[in-house]
């Protein structure tokens, strides 16, 4: 009775486990148990034992979540007893030895229970986190959106008033070349104007005083006249 109750408790033990296990879970189960993983094709995998046949693990990724009833077939192959321990059982079939063994095994099998939610709950709290990250890191890039949009604008505006200044500047070029070349003329026309007034000054006085006298008079109308 003690062993059918151990076994039956066995079969819970396994039931438990077998509920949303992940693809994940179940490679921690078999690696727990001395199995090795290798790829199967078509990325699914295998757990391979001496002593053993060798079992499918389903599931495409990770994180996939393996029926029900595909998880526990598949526990159940990973927990079944190699040779040895089929040997050791027949040896020693007495229901004490036989119901301390199925102990054993439900205690490994709590043990991995145990490792894998704590494994789970950590992914959890990992995924917990990155999701946060990518919300904060999509916020920052939205705030950092908007302040480049907003020194581009400002850019743009001040490249224009650069623009401006630059052509306010070459008119202002060109009006003073314009002022400098009448300032020139002027000059000029003074100087000829003064060059002119002095010759005739110089002339008058070959003149007589009345000759003289009269051409004085039209030098200086001429000086005032220009000035």
């Amino acid at each position: 009775m003690g062993q059918q109750e151990t076994l039956q408790r066995s079969c819970r033990r396994t039931g438990e486990i077998c509920r949303n296990i992940t693809r994940k879970e179940i490679v921690a189960i078999a690696i727990n148990n001395g199995w090795e993983v290798v790829p199967a094709g078509k990325e699914q995998l295998k757990a391979c034992k001496k002593g053993h046949s060798s079992v499918p693990i389903p599931g495409h990724r990770d994180s996939t979540i393996v029926p029900n009833g595909t998880a526990h077939k598949v526990i159940k192959s990973l927990q079944q007893p190699s040779v040895k321990d089929v040997e050791y059982i027949n040896a020693n079939h007495k229901p004490q030895k036989v119901s301390n063994f199925y102990k054993a095994k439900i205690n490994q099998l709590e043990v991995q229970l145990a490792a894998a939610n704590s494994t789970n709950k950590k992914l959890k709290d990992d995924v917990e986190a990155a999701i946060d990250l990518a919300a904060e890191t999509e916020t920052r890039n939205a705030e950092l959106s908007k302040e480049i949009y907003r020194q581009k604008y400002w850019i743009e505006g001040l490249k224009q008033e650069i623009a401006n200044l630059i052509q306010q500047k070459a008119q202002q070029d060109k009006e003073m070349l314009v002022i400098a070349e009448e300032v020139e003329q002027v000059e000029q026309k003074e100087l000829r104007i003064k060059t002119g007034g002095e010759k005739l000054t110089r002339f008058s006085r070959r003149l007589k005083p009345k000759l003289r006298l009269e051409l004085q008079q039209i030098i200086q109308w001429l000086t005032e006249e220009n000035l």
